[in-house]
């Protein structure tokens, strides 16, 4: 399910000002046809949808119909070929995008090493600014190895 969408407070002013200037603040698929690169045939033809902040969308069918596709899509798995897909008007190839899954999954390592995934150079400063962040730098200082 697709929940609600907001730009991040940290983007970048370029793509606040478009956002601002245009009005659109939504998610906008746009799709005239996808081919995974194996493919003989489309996956997808003709999907259009627009989200609008705040708004759900539940997605239902049969095996094989689409569903996993959009969403890889979406999280820029693979490109369209055919149409595109925006966020506040902006194509997501120009976008940095993350997903972040509902369900939470820690590597048999240190916390530190979980925190710095992204960035396996990070500084241990780094990795505590993160941690601070997301609330959970206290936390993490009262477990008995700590980071």
């Amino acid at each position: 399910m697709i929940k609600s969408f907001g730009l991040e407070q940290h983007q970048s002013q370029q793509f606040s000002d478009i956002a601002r200037d245009t009005g659109e603040k939504n998610l906008r698929v746009a799709i005239r046809e996808f081919h995974y690169p194996a493919s003989a045939g489309p996956v997808l033809s003709q999907v259009s949808l627009e989200l609008k902040p705040g708004e759900m969308l539940g997605l239902c069918g049969p095996t094989g119909s689409g569903k996993s596709t959009l969403l890889s899509l979406i999280q820029r798995h693979f490109d369209i070929q055919q149409g595109d897909i925006r966020y506040h008007q902006i194509p997501l190839p120009q976008l940095r995008l993350a997903v972040v899954s509902q369900t939470p999954f820690l590597f048999s390592d240190s916390v530190a090493s979980n925190i710095a995934l992204g960035k396996p150079v990070a500084t241990q400063q780094e990795i505590e600014r993160a941690a601070t962040l997301a609330c959970v730098h206290e936390d993490i200082l009262r477990l008995p190895q700590g980071y």
